[in-house]
């Protein structure tokens, strides 16, 4: 971690200002701790020495009721704890205590001797008054003084805590003066000077320091201001060759050995939606493959001239016409790769709507073809001769067929309405392209419960339901939008799991960052597929599973691929077999002709749709 020498300062003071506040505050405490104890100490040994000398008289005529007076007198002192007195043999006179809860901490005992003083003299010797006697002193007795150290101790610890609280004061407001001192003189003098350091190692020569003072540091100032000059007097400032390099239309992107970049100019940020900022020192696979950059051949002046693709900061994939060169220095050692493009997205779009019409064309031709041969008037016509003799047989010779003859009428007739339904199923499956409406903005919410309503029989027969999410407005073919749904709901519907009631969603999902698509997921929790038919199920006349199982022409989910084909969108199938099935499609919301809704990465969408 950096740390600035202003923050080094500012500890150095810190350090500095704690261990003179820790000094003076030892020194302090301990000096009037000391003063408070002999102050204590002097006046509990005055008051032991008083008492004792009062109690002469009363010990020597044995007066107990003027000791007691004298006591009484003593112990109004607030830190007397018990007294007692005793004669010269040693039997207590009188003695006085405060109780055992009144010492409130350490205590401290005085114990003073009685001394009885006397004049010598012979028996019968005459004393002179005016003339010093020798004096004879006798212990006659003692006191004993308790005292409770509590009031003392309290005021130790006043002291100390007005002590801590005035050196913590004095200590903090010196640190924010220092503080202050030393920002003061960091943003008079350091600061300018790194700030211009960095601005002239940036490629601003014009930038030059203004200093305060006249100190070293500003002396430092002025000989840079002086370099700058000699240096913006000769060289090409970033700022001039900057300008150039974004005055450009086409992207121009440097990058180093590393794939690392290195430098983009505007146009870059203008087609990808970065800034500056967020593209240095990032690797060049952020927005390129790193793959056309290797093709360069280190060392030499040429490069590759290629199509790739460019991936905006949303997702979009942007085609471009990229070349690349290397960069050389003097002594033709390579120091990164140039590389510049430009923006195709319009040629591929006109060459991708050209691919699309002429595969539409041939589709619908081969459609054509196919439904003219398969579902002409000559099929249809013999076809419903076939089905009215079949009926008018069973009708009238009902009664004189047998029991085998039924039957095999019976077979002709399921047949012959197998054949219609499948006719039926082909003629809707070219009129996807053959009959198609044009589009318009249409509700897929007010579709939907259309649908819901023509299938409410169905819905009702099999216990199932069907949950509707906010799904949005498109532009589309209206009547193929509800043949859409009718075939993936119907689908749902029969192909449900024994003794479970079918419930099928369909819910709004998000694409990502393309916003001019939506996905719409229809999920069932019927019997579901192995996923290796997830291709197979949407080609025309494919079943799973057979007529005896579930009835059906195989042609429903082809006509579903069709209709998204015909709206440029797509479709794909997630299943688990015995957990359900998802059908995923997705649509451009606005219709652009010539332009699939795929066409700019529809292996991307269908890959990152959700399975199931």
């Amino acid at each position: 971690m950096r740390i600035g020498i202003a923050a080094k300062l500012n500890l150095l003071v810190i350090c500095m200002v704690a261990m003179l506040g820790f000094f003076l505050s030892w020194f302090f405490i301990r000096h009037e701790t000391t003063s408070l104890i002999s102050e204590y100490d002097k006046r509990v040994e005055a008051i032991s020495r008083n008492f004792a000398y009062n109690c002469e008289y009363g010990i020597l005529v044995g007066d107990k009721d003027g000791l007691r007076r004298l006591i009484a007198g003593v112990k109004n002192e607030e830190d007397i704890i018990y007294v007692s007195v005793k004669d010269k043999s040693g039997r207590i006179l009188v003695q006085w205590s405060a109780g055992p809860d009144a010492a409130g901490g350490n205590t401290r005992e005085f114990i003073k001797s009685v001394i009885s003083k006397t004049v010598r003299h012979e028996p019968g010797e005459y004393v002179d008054v005016f003339e010093e006697q020798p004096e004879i002193e006798e212990i006659v007795g003692s006191v004993r003084l308790g005292f409770t150290l509590s009031a003392r101790d309290r005021q130790i610890r006043q002291v100390r805590s007005v002590v801590m609280l005035f050196v913590s004061f004095a200590t903090v407001l010196s640190t924010i003066l220092a503080y202050g001192v030393i920002r003061i003189f960091i943003g008079h003098t350091l600061v300018p000077l790194v700030d211009g350091i960095k601005k002239f190692a940036a490629g601003d020569l014009r930038h030059r320091v203004v200093m305060k003072g006249s100190d070293e540091l500003a002396e430092l100032g002025a000989l840079f201001n002086s370099m700058a000059e000699n240096l913006s007097a000769t060289l090409v400032s970033r700022e001039f060759v900057v300008n150039i390099i974004d005055s450009m239309m086409n992207c121009l992107i440097v990058v180093n050995g590393q794939g690392v970049i290195m430098m983009v100019n505007n146009a870059v940020c203008d087609l990808l939606g970065y800034k500056k900022s967020e593209l240095d020192g990032k690797t060049a696979d952020v927005i390129f493959d790193k793959a056309v950059i290797n093709e360069c051949p280190a060392g030499k002046k040429s490069g590759v001239n290629c199509e790739t693709v460019f991936v905006t900061r949303s997702g979009k994939r942007i085609p471009m016409l990229f070349s690349s060169s290397v960069m050389a220095d003097e002594k033709g050692t390579a120091r990164g790769v140039v590389c510049a493009a430009q923006d195709i997205s319009e040629r591929k779009r006109a060459e991708n709507a050209l691919r699309i019409y002429n595969e539409q064309l041939k589709r619908s031709n081969q459609n054509l073809e196919d439904f003219a041969y398969i579902a002409s008037h000559d099929l249809q016509e013999p076809l419903r001769k076939v089905k009215a003799f079949s009926d008018f047989i069973k009708t009238k010779y009902e009664s004189v067929l047998d029991e085998k003859g039924l039957d095999y009428i019976s077979r002709m007739q399921s047949a012959t309405g197998r054949m219609q339904a499948l006719i039926d199923s082909l003629l809707t499956y070219s009129r996807v392209a053959t009959k198609a409406q044009p589009f318009a903005l249409v509700d897929l919410n007010v579709t939907l419960q259309g649908v819901i309503t023509d299938l409410e029989m169905r819905i009702r027969d099999t216990g199932g339901r069907v949950d509707a999410g906010q799904l949005p407005s498109l532009e589309a073919d209206h009547v193929q939008m509800q043949q859409l749904f009718q075939n993936l709901i119907g689908n749902a519907l029969k192909f449900h799991r024994k003794d479970v009631p079918p419930v099928v969603k369909i819910y709004n999902q998000p694409v990502g960052a393309d916003e001019g698509y939506c996905r719409i997921v229809v999920e069932d929790n019927g019997i579901g597929f192995e996923e290796k038919y997830a291709e197979k199920i949407f080609a025309i006349f494919q079943r799973l599973h057979g007529r005896e199982e579930y009835e059906g022409t195989g042609v429903g989910l082809a006509i579903c691929r069709k209709i998204m084909d015909r709206h440029y969108g797509s479709i794909v199938a997630r299943s688990v077999p015995g957990e359900g099935t998802k059908f995923i499609f997705t649509l451009p919301l606005k219709q652009k002709k010539g332009e699939k809704a795929y066409a700019a990465g529809d292996e991307k969408i269908n890959n990152n749709s959700d399975g199931g």
